[in-house]
C-alpha cells in the first residue's frame, strides 16, 4: 500500500522540490501540464523523484524526451534508495544530483539505468564485492566499463550513454558520460570532471569523480587501475588552470544562499558561475597547486563597478577559450581559484570591454578600469605561461598492482573486441533493404561516422521520403547536401519533416519559398528563449522546438534550416560563422537570411614567403558577434602562395597567432581592427619565433628498460648518465618514421659526432631489414639499436613529456639521468634540424629553468 511506503526523502526536500516543480508548471504550462497528470500514475517516491528531475532539467530535455525516458531514471533511483543501505545513508545533496540525476553534461538522454544497474548488481554479486566496500565496487564497475567501450576520437556531438554501450567506443567525453551513468546505476555518487582547455597543449580532457568512503576520488573513465586517484592525466592535470564539474540542481534543496559576489554557494564547493541551468563547480584544488586571484573592475570615475561580466580565458588552438564566467559583486570584485599560469581576463559592461593578461605565477590581483583609451590598430605581443607540473596525487601502483591491472585490462579489451568489434547499426540495414537503395545511399553520404552508428531508421525514412518531391529542378549536390540531409549541426536527429511541413498552410509555404526570411521572422516571433533554464550547448531538436515554442537562439537557427529543407528550400548554417543561408537561384549562391550577415567586404591575409601557418593551430580570425568574439571556422580555406582571400561581413575583427613551445608556453600576437562595408583590407600576419632555450623543458621521467639485440636489459637512467642523449622510438616503413630517418641521413656529417648518443628503439627485430634504417646504421655506425618489449613505455614517456601519446616516431632528448629536456612525436618538419641544435649547443646556452 502507498500509505505504508517507506519515506526515503525528507519533508523539507519534498516541499522545496514541489515548490520548484510547481513554478515550472506555472511558467511553462504547455510543457508541464501533461507531466503533472502523468505523475498521478506513480507512487509517492517515484513521483517525487520525477518532480525533482523535471524541476532540475534544462527546458530542452522536457521538450525533447517522453515521460518514459525519465521514468527509467526515477524508478531505478528510488529502488536504489529503498533497497541499498549505502544509498539510503547518502545525504540528499549527494543522492539527488549525483545518483538520481539523468544528465551528466550535454549528451543525448536515453533510458539506461535499469539496464546498467541490473548488469552491475549481478556482476558484483558474482565477484563477492560487499555493498559496503565502495572503493572496491568503483574499481570493479570501471573494469566493467572497459569491457563495454574504449576511446576513439569523433566529432563534437556527445553520444548517449546507451549508444556508447551499444557501439563500444567514443571520445573521452562519451567514455565519462557512460562511466558516470554506470556508477550512478549502482548507487555510487559520480560526476564528470572536465578540463575545458589544457594550458600546456592544444586539447582538453574529461574523466570522472566518485564519492566513496566519505570523500571524492577520481579515476579515468573506462580506464581502470587497481587504485583510485591515479590516471595517465595526473601530471597534465597538475598543469591545468581549471578542472570543473557541472551541477544540475540549481534552485533545489541544498544551496546555502548566495555568496558576496552574488553566486549561489553549495556546501564545500566553489561555484564559479552558471551556464544556464547548470552551476559550474571548481575542482582544481584536488589536482594542482592553486592560487586565489582577486579581480577588480572600476568605472570611469575609478569607483567599484558591480555587475560587470568577467570572462577568464586561455589561449588554445590559437583562439581565446573561456574557462569560467564570473560577475563582480557590490564591491566590484570577484575571486577565483586557478592554477599558476597565465589567464586573459576580459571585462564587459554596458557594451564596453577591457582586457588584460594576468600572470598568476607572480600576481594574484588584477584591476580593469573602464573609460581608458582604447589602443590603436596595431599588433601586440602576449606571452602565456603554462603552470609547471607539480607533485599532487603522487601515490602510484605497486609493481604487483601494475601487472594485475595490465592483465585485467587486456582481458577487457579482448572481450570488447569479441563482443562489439563488428558493431553495425541495424537501422541502416533496415533502411537500405527498402526500394531505391542507390538513392538511399545518398542520404548516408551526408552523415558522419558517429551518425551512422546511432541514427534511427525512422529519421532516415522520413527524410528520404519527404525530400523526394524536391529532387527535380535542383542540382544533385544541392539536393543531397541541403535538402535531403537530415543533419544541420550537432543536434539530436529526430523525425521532424512532416511536423514542420504541416505546421504551415499552402499559402505560407509558397510565401516562405519565395521569401525565406519570412520563415525566419515567423520562427523568431513564435519561439521564446529562456537562457536561464537551458543548458546552452544542448540543442532542442527542430520538431520539439516548434511544438514547445521554446528553444535557445542556436536551437531556433537549426529549426529554421530544418524547416526550410522540409519545404524544399536548400538551406544551411554557413560553415565559417553559423549564419543562416538559403540557396538563391538567381545569384547561384547561398545568401544569408539576415541583412547584417552578408559578406560585402574582403580580407586579404598575407604571410611571410614559405611560412607554414595552419589555421586553428597557428592562427585564427574572430568576428565580434552578440557582445563577444566568435572564431571563424576557416580550416578548409586554401592559401594561394602566401595570400588568402576571404569574403567577410563588415564589423570588428580579432586575429591571434600562436607559437606553442614544447614546454607549453606560448608566444602570441594579437590584432584588433575594423572592416568597413565594401572594403578590401590587407592584413600581414605576424608570427613570433622562439629561441632554442625557450623550447626546452626539465621534466623528471619514469624509469624504463630497453633490451639489446642479444636480449640483455639496460635501465634508461644508466644510458643517460653521460651528457645529452637522444632516444628515438621508430616504426620503420611507416611514413612519419621514414621522414625522420631521411632527415638523419641528410645530416650524418653533423650527427656523426653524436652517433654514440643516438638510441634507435624498435619493437620488432624484423624492422632491422628496413632499407632506410640499414642506411642510417651504415652512415652512423655508433648509433645503438634497442628493443622496447613493453610497448606502453613510449606512451608513458610521451604523456610525461606532454606530446601526442599515440604517434611514432617519438624523439626524446635528456641531459641527465631521467630528466627530459625535449620531446616531439609524429610528423614534424624540421625535427632533425632541431635535434641537431639541441645536441650541438652547450647546456649553458639553453637558459631553461630546472625544477
Amino acid at each position: 500500500m502507498v500509505g505504508a511506503m517507506r519515506e526515503i526523502f525528507s519533508e523539507e526536500s519534498l516541499r522545496r522540490i514541489d515548490r520548484s516543480f510547481s513554478e515550472q508548471c506555472r511558467r511553462f504550462p504547455a510543457l508541464f501540464s501533461a507531466v503533472r497528470e502523468r505523475l498521478s500514475e506513480s507512487d509517492r517516491n517515484t513521483a517525487a523523484a520525477m518532480r525533482y528531475l523535471y524541476a532540475s532539467m534544462p527546458l530542452s530535455d522536457a521538450a525533447s524526451y517522453p515521460f518514459e525516458t525519465f521514468l527509467d531514471y526515477a524508478r531505478w533511483g528510488v529502488r536504489l534508495r529503498e533497497s541499498k543501505q549505502a544509498v539510503r545513508a547518502l545525504p540528499e545533496e549527494l543522492f539527488f544530483p549525483y545518483v538520481l540525476q539523468h544528465r551528466v553534461n550535454e549528451e543525448e538522454i536515453l533510458p539506461c539505468r535499469r539496464l546498467f544497474g541490473e548488469a552491475l548488481e549481478k556482476r558484483l554479486r558474482e565477484r563477492g564485492v560487499p555493498e559496503a566496500e565502495q572503493e572496491l565496487a568503483v574499481k570493479e564497475i570501471n573494469y566493467w566499463c572497459a569491457e563495454q567501450g574504449c576511446y576513439r576520437s569523433g566529432d563534437a556531438r556527445t553520444l548517449a550513454a546507451l549508444s556508447f554501450y551499444r557501439r563500444g567506443y567514443g571520445r573521452c567525453g562519451e567514455e565519462s558520460v557512460f562511466a558516470v551513468n554506470a556508477m550512478r546505476a549502482y548507487g555510487i555518487p559520480a560526476r564528470q570532471v572536465y578540463v575545458p582547455r589544457w594550458s600546456h597543449c592544444e586539447d582538453n580532457h574529461a574523466w570522472i569523480e566518485i564519492y566513496a568512503g566519505g570523500k571524492w576520488h577520481f579515476t579515468g573513465a573506462c580506464e581502470p587501475l587497481e587504485i583510485l586517484d591515479r590516471g595517465w592525466f595526473n601530471e597534465a592535470a597538475s598543469r591545468a588552470m581549471l578542472v570543473h564539474s557541472r551541477y544540475f540542481a540549481a534552485g533545489l534543496p541544498w544551496e546555502s544562499g548566495e555568496g558576496k559576489d552574488g553566486r549561489e554557494v553549495l556546501p564545500g564547493e566553489e561555484c564559479i558561475g552558471k551556464e544556464g541551468i547548470a552551476t559550474m563547480l571548481n575542482q582544481l584544488p584536488r589536482y594542482a597547486l592553486t592560487r586565489q586571484i582577486r579581480l577588480r573592475v572600476l568605472d570611469r570615475a575609478g569607483c567599484p563597478l558591480p555587475g560587470a561580466m568577467l570572462s577568464l580565458e586561455l589561449l588554445n588552438a590559437a583562439e581565446y577559450a573561456p574557462i569560467a564566467e564570473l560577475v563582480t559583486g557590490e564591491n566590484g570584485e570577484a575571486c577565483f581559484t586557478t592554477g599558476r599560469g597565465s589567464l586573459l581576463v576580459r571585462a564587459r559592461f554596458g557594451g564596453e570591454e577591457r582586457s588584460a593578461l594576468l600572470d598568476v605565477r607572480t600576481e594574484d590581483t588584477l584591476t580593469l578600469r573602464f573609460g581608458e583609451e582604447s589602443r590603436e590598430e596595431a599588433w601586440r605581443a602576449l606571452d602565456f605561461f603554462a603552470p609547471q607540473d607539480a607533485e599532487v596525487n603522487t601515490g602510484g601502483e605497486t609493481e604487483a598492482q601494475r601487472v594485475e591491472g595490465k592483465r585485467r585490462l587486456q582481458r577487457c579489451r579482448e572481450k570488447l573486441a569479441l563482443e562489439k568489434g563488428n558493431y553495425r547499426n541495424p537501422a541502416l540495414m533496415e533502411f537500405l533493404r527498402k526500394p531505391c537503395p542507390e538513392e538511399r545511399q545518398e542520404i548516408l553520404s551526408c552523415l558522419s561516422e558517429k551518425d551512422l552508428t546511432d541514427i534511427e531508421a525512422e529519421v532516415l525514412e522520413e527524410c528520404f521520403t519527404e525530400a523526394q518531391p524536391y529532387r527535380e529542378g535542383l542540382e544533385r549536390e544541392a539536393f543531397i547536401r541541403y535538402v535531403l540531409n537530415p543533419r544541420v549541426e550537432d543536434e539530436i536527429l529526430r523525425p521532424h519533416r512532416r511536423v514542420l511541413f504541416h505546421a504551415f498552410s499552402e499559402a505560407e509555404r509558397a510565401l516562405f519559398r519565395r521569401e525565406p526570411e519570412q520563415l525566419w521572422a515567423r520562427i523568431d516571433t513564435e519561439i521564446r528563449s529562456f537562457p536561464e533554464r537551458e543548458r546552452l550547448s544542448v540543442v532542442t531538436p527542430p520538431a520539439a522546438c516548434w511544438r514547445s515554442r521554446t528553444g535557445s537562439e542556436r536551437s531556433k537557427q537549426i529549426l529554421f534550416v530544418a524547416a526550410a529543407r522540409s519545404l524544399g528550400i536548400p538551406a544551411r548554417l554557413r560553415p565559417s560563422d553559423g549564419a543562416m543561408e538559403c540557396w538563391d537561384r538567381e545569384a547561384e549562391d547561398f545568401c544569408p537570411i539576415r541583412r547584417e550577415e552578408r559578406t560585402e567586404s574582403w580580407l586579404l591575409f598575407r604571410k611571410k614567403p614559405g611560412e607554414k601557418l595552419q589555421y586553428a593551430q597557428h592562427w585564427t580570425v574572430a568576428r565580434e558577434m552578440g557582445g563577444g568574439y566568435r572564431t571563424l571556422r576557416l580550416e578548409d580555406r586554401v592559401w594561394k602562395g602566401d595570400t588568402l582571400e576571404l569574403p567577410a561581413v563588415p564589423g570588428s575583427y580579432r586575429i591571434v597567432t600562436e607559437n606553442r613551445l614544447p614546454n607549453g608556453n606560448i608566444h602570441a600576437m594579437e590584432l584588433l581592427f575594423r572592416l568597413d562595408a565594401r572594403q578590401r583590407k590587407p592584413v600581414q600576419l605576424q608570427y613570433r619565433d622562439a629561441e632554442l632555450g625557450e623550447m626546452l623543458e626539465h621534466i623528471r621521467l619514469p624509469e624504463f628498460v630497453l633490451e639489446t639485440e642479444d636480449s640483455r636489459e639496460e635501465r634508461a637512467s644508466i644510458l643517460m648518465a653521460e651528457g645529452k642523449q637522444a632516444f628515438l622510438w621508430l616504426e620503420p616503413g611507416a611514413e612519419p618514421t621514414e621522414h625522420i630517418l631521411n632527415e638523419l641521413v641528410e645530416r650524418t656529417a653533423r650527427l656523426s659526432r653524436f652517433s654514440a648518443r643516438l638510441h634507435l628503439i624498435l619493437q620488432d627485430p624484423g624492422a632491422l631489414e628496413d632499407a632506410l634504417l640499414l642506411r642510417v646504421r651504415e652512415l652512423l655506425p655508433g648509433a645503438r639499436i634497442w628493443y622496447d618489449r613493453v610497448r606502453e613505455q613510449a606512451e608513458r614517456i610521451s604523456r610525461r613529456m606532454y606530446v601526442e601519446p599515440d604517434s611514432l616516431p617519438l624523439i626524446l632528448v635528456t641531459d641527465e639521468p631521467l630528466i627530459g629536456i625535449y620531446a616531439v612525436s609524429g610528423y614534424n618538419v624540421g625535427s632533425g634540424d632541431l635535434l641537431l641544435r639541441i645536441m650541438e649547443e652547450g647546456q649553458q646556452a639553453f637558459g631553461y629553468e630546472k625544477r
